[in-house]
């Protein structure tokens, strides 16, 4: 990796930049596709016909062009990212530095995905404008495209100034009033202070995924953790942020995220498959006017561990058996199980930004370890009640001998 870009001319140490997240690639090649063709006079219409700003854009007509550039482009497949494809999503951005979200359905998703790549300026005709979903809003614009089957995308080679990025910074402080909202999604900046390793975990279906967590801190101290999701959680560089945020500030911009609440008191941000981060670029001037604003010496971004789910379900397995093994059915008869399933809750678990993971394991361990207390005091009753051989006998000469010394 390239080493830090120095100050500028007002000897500002700037950020350096790291690779930003791309979609993936896409599984099938342009060969593979059956897009109908487009005749020589399509192409000419779509590259000189006139324009409409996003702003201009309205519903009911079909005869739009419009001359943007792909600033995000994600799948969404529902909680799950094994599941099927629901539709394709992009965020577009005009000369104008306007924005519209844009989706496209599973059907021609095969036509149209060899044509799209995030950060592409794109000429695109035969769509349609419809009024904005009313939830999980990435930009703030009325108005939403629809693409289809007929679509056509050209590709623009000459060399224009267009916006990259688009989003709406929320400040800290008021991120608790969009928790469990689902209106809009949260763009945030922050310096990365801490990032941990890709753990596995299971979601409220049981199904298997990826979790990482970010932890952020902006310039009047306040923290928030950042737990990223399923292919998110992989696809973030935190070998390079934890190379560089040894010796210097990581300033990054998270896009995509929703406001979460995990046992009524712990906050913290999510980001699935919306989420996109820009990492120390040193051409967006909120990250600059950040960096400015931070002492020149750094603090050393924090390698945290996240246990897996089998590793934190292992650990209370291995409690609630150590636990187990101190029961005494003459001491504890009637008060070892809730005594018992106390001491979990006073059990210095850290969330780490889990959604119901926790709360899951720490139900299903103290049902587990209800059933298992009531198993043991029924075979002791059991074995003091009757003598059907010399084992059981031998036991209950054992338990008297003990209870005798006790008292």
């Amino acid at each position: 990796m390239k080493r830090r870009s120095l100050a500028s001319s007002d000897e500002t140490p700037q950020p350096r930049t790291l690779r930003r997240n791309a979609a993936a690639p896409s599984d099938e090649t342009p060969q593979q596709h059956h897009r109908p063709s487009i005749s020589a006079e399509e192409r000419t219409v779509g590259r000189k016909a006139n324009i409409t700003p996003v702003s201009d854009l309205r519903p009911g007509r079909i005869d739009y062009t419009i001359h943007v550039r792909i600033s995000r482009m994600w799948e969404f497949r529902g909680p799950n990212e094994e599941n099927d494809l629901r539709h394709l999503d992009l965020i577009l951005i005009d000369q104008k530095g306007d924005p519209i979200y844009a989706e496209i359905p599973p059907d021609a998703v095969p036509d149209l995905k060899s044509f799209l790549e995030e950060g592409k300026i794109i000429i695109m005709s035969k769509i349609t404008v419809e009024r904005a979903k009313p939830g999980y809003r990435a930009v703030e614009n009325p108005y939403m495209i629809k693409l289809n089957t007929r679509t056509c995308i050209f590709p623009c080679t000459e060399t224009i100034n267009f916006p990259k990025y688009t989003f709406s910074l929320t400040p800290f402080e008021i991120l608790p009033q969009y928790i469990r909202r689902t209106d809009r999604f949260l763009d945030v900046i922050g310096k990365i202070t801490g990032v941990s390793n890709a753990a596995k975990v299971y979601n409220t279906s049981g199904d298997p995924m990826m979790r990482r967590v970010i932890r952020l801190q902006d310039l009047m101290g306040n923290v928030i953790e950042l737990s990223l999701s399923g292919k998110r959680a992989t696809e973030f560089p935190a070998e390079a942020v934890l190379d560089v945020g040894q010796k210097h500030h990581v300033i990054a911009i998270f896009v995509g995220t929703l406001m979460k609440l995990y046992r009524d008191e712990h906050r913290f941000l999510s980001g699935t498959s919306a989420c996109r981060w820009y990492i120390n670029e040193n051409d967006i001037p909120a990250i600059k006017t950040f960096q400015k604003s931070l002492p020149n010496e750094a603090t050393a971004v924090e390698n945290i561990y996240l246990q897996s789910d089998d590793e934190m379900q292992q650990n209370f397995e291995q409690a609630n058996l150590l636990q187990l093994q101190k029961v005494d059915p003459f001491i504890h008869k009637t008060s070892t199980s809730t005594n018992h399933l106390a001491s979990f809750e006073d059990m210095d678990i850290e969330p780490s930004g889990y959604d119901n993971t926790l709360t899951r394991i720490l139900d299903e361990s103290q049902s587990s370890t209800k059933r298992n207390l009531e198993e043991t005091d029924n075979d002791n009753q059991h074995n003091i009640g009757y003598d059907n051989d010399g084992d059981q006998q031998k036991k209950i000469k054992k338990l008297r001998t003990q209870a005798s010394a006790k008292h």
